[in-house]
């Protein structure tokens, strides 16, 4: 991208970017740096290592330098105590009623990725919250609940999940045992 070139010629006139962190730290890949009397020196920063992409900002510096610096700092921290996760390939199998079978396998919609101190993401818990009455005749791709996970008691996200299969409508005498079974326990 253009906010990562370290210069260009624009009508014969050379411009060098002003941010000085894509000379020294080759993560760094933009953003935008500015500077008014009234704000002093500001750097939007953006870095990528290790599949994680971080944004700094800062604002109100004295100088370049020191704001390329304050940038520096605030990237090393990110990326040195916190760690990203995509929560994507999750497949689970579902108990379904009034179906030719047991259970479906069920997954996310779209993957997430969830961000939280290094080491903590093993502490996270997930749970699966199905939508009520779930019956057959369910379609792959149809909405069937969704998977939460929590951290420390707070919800970091709630994913939809949906039917990896179908799961065709068993028949009437199928759902007349089935429905027997239930009485029976079993």
């Amino acid at each position: 991208p253009w906010y990562s070139e370290k210069e260009f010629t624009y009508h014969d006139i050379k411009q060098r970017n002003r941010n000085k962190l894509l000379w020294s730290d080759k993560t760094v890949d933009g953003l935008k740096t500015g500077f008014t009397k009234k704000a002093g020196y500001n750097l939007v920063a953006s870095a990528n290592r290790m599949d994680m992409r971080l944004i700094s900002v800062v604002l109100g510096s004295t100088s370049v330098e020191a704001r390329t610096a304050q940038t520096q700092k605030i990237l090393d921290y990110g990326f040195r105590f916190f760690e990203t996760k995509n929560i994507g390939a999750i497949t689970k199998s579902v108990p379904i009623s009034n179906s030719t079978k047991d259970e479906i396998k069920v997954g996310l919609q779209n993957s997430k990725a969830i961000t939280l101190a290094r080491g903590q993401y093993k502490l996270s818990q997930q749970a699966i919250e199905l939508n009520a009455g779930l019956s057959a005749p369910i379609k792959k791709g149809d909405s069937i609940g969704h998977l939460v996970i929590k951290f420390e008691g707070k919800n970091l996200a709630k994913l939809p999940l949906v039917a990896l299969e179908d799961a065709p409508e068993a028949g009437f005498f199928s759902q007349i045992w089935n429905w027997i079974l239930s009485l029976l326990g079993l």
